[in-house]
């Protein structure tokens, strides 16, 4: 069965009849969503677009960046679009599409024996995904370090512990989506959230070069 494909809202240089053709940045996600539902396949490929990475990051966070990354991301969207008519709240589709993600790699983790999900960084892939700098030698090296560094710490941090703490501070959603994403209250997210950074911090600490990180943090 081939896998299914999102098209891009980028326009074709071709123009062929049947391209989806490009929406403008600027639409706001309940006009999407609106878009979506109306079947307009543009709206689709344009939240695709928008959000496409956000999810694959999210599933490498709790899977790994391992061969079933890019199933997973597709299933999310698959099933996102299959159920978009539940978003109560059109504005809210980034958590949404947030907590689909979370949820889908979370069933994956349980319906296969735990591995370990990090490895060591420094493929074209897995830098393009943390937004590393290519341009700097040296410091891409101190980067891949620290992040090997960092991941091997957050895989000793319980499944929810985990997410949470990458959620908030890798990928930087706000709170609420944070709590959206893990399907969750904001109270229940935060002292989950609280646990995660006192247990990393504890981790970090015995690690010299992260320990330096730390007091630099703390310092500025």
């Amino acid at each position: 069965m081939p896998k299914p494909t999102f098209p891009s809202s980028q326009p074709s240089q071709h123009g062929a009849l049947g391209v989806v053709r490009r929406l403008p940045n600027a639409l706001e996600d309940a006009e999407l969503v609106a878009g979506a539902l109306r079947g307009e396949r543009a709206s689709k490929a344009a939240i695709f677009d928008r959000y496409g990475s956000l999810i694959q990051r999210i599933v490498v966070r709790t899977l790994g960046p391992d061969g079933e990354v890019e199933d997973v991301v597709h299933e999310v969207f698959i099933g996102a679009f299959a159920s978009l008519s539940n978003l109560r709240d059109p504005s809210r589709l980034k958590s949404w599409l947030a907590c689909i993600a979370v949820g889908r790699a979370k069933n994956v983790l349980r319906s296969r024996r735990r591995r370990p999900w990090w490895r060591v960084f420094g493929d074209d892939d897995v830098d393009q995904l943390e937004g590393l700098d290519q341009r700097d030698a040296a410091a891409q090296h101190e980067t891949d370090d620290l992040l090997r560094r960092t991941y091997a710490i957050l895989t000793q941090l319980p499944d929810e512990e985990r997410i949470a703490f990458c959620l908030r501070f890798v990928d930087e959603l706000e709170l609420t989506d944070c709590a959206a994403a893990q399907g969750t209250s904001l109270a229940t997210y935060k002292r989950r959230l609280a646990r995660a950074r006192e247990r990393f911090g504890l981790l970090a600490r015995r690690d010299p070069a992260l320990a330096i990180r730390l007091e630099e943090g703390a310092d500025s």
